[in-house]
């Protein structure tokens, strides 16, 4: 293939950008296994031309198992997750080559309110703080639990499929509430049921 046609098959596959757009975004962003992402970047420039060409696009050409080529737009960056220390998972060294970390706290008393009447705002249900005082004390407290940005949101949809399912208003309950951190947090103090 030729300089000009490699441009030229460059320029046809942003016709399927659209194609390729709306699979990946049926897929929430992410490439099923059997579709792999070369990175072209590193690959040597003298040796394949268009690996150059086509890490200066910051896209990739993926090919289906049904045949289908499509343009796929890439930026490439690797984001380590992890509620363990990361001391406890690998050695200083490798820390070192991560150059930027970011320690992300848990809210506090105040800032879990916040967050918890946001989510109520997104969703259009009535943030009583009572309830969620309610909450800290009688469920959070005695069980020792850390408080996490996350937990607002997901206590509140637990709350609303729960309250959707047993054919109620959409508005938050104390019973609401117990229901869905009894479904959302694991109790392991509880001994497993023995059969006999």
């Amino acid at each position: 293939m030729t300089p000009s046609e490699s441009i030229a098959a460059v320029r046809d596959a942003d016709a399927n950008r659209a194609a390729a757009m709306a699979h990946v975004a049926t897929m929430r962003g992410v490439a099923p296994a059997a579709i792999t992402l070369r990175l072209l970047a590193e690959d040597d420039p003298v040796q394949n031309p268009l690996a150059s060409l086509f890490a200066q696009l910051r896209v990739d050409f993926l090919t289906l198992n049904n045949g289908q080529k499509f343009e796929l737009p890439f930026l490439l960056l690797v984001v380590f997750a992890t509620n363990i220390r990361p001391s406890e998972l690998v050695d200083e060294a490798f820390l070192r080559r991560i150059h930027y970390k970011v320690f992300a706290e848990s809210p506090t008393i105040a800032d879990f309110k916040h967050i918890f009447e946001k989510c109520c705002a997104e969703r259009q249900v009535h943030y009583d703080e009572g309830l969620i005082d309610e909450l800290l004390q009688n469920y959070y407290r005695p069980r020792k639990l850390a408080l996490r940005g996350c937990h607002p949101r997901d206590l509140l949809d637990q709350a609303l499929a729960q309250a959707s399912y047993l054919g109620e208003d959409r508005r938050l309950t104390s019973e609401l509430l117990e229901a869905a951190c009894a479904s959302y947090f694991v109790d392991d103090t509880e001994p497993a049921p023995v059969f006999v």
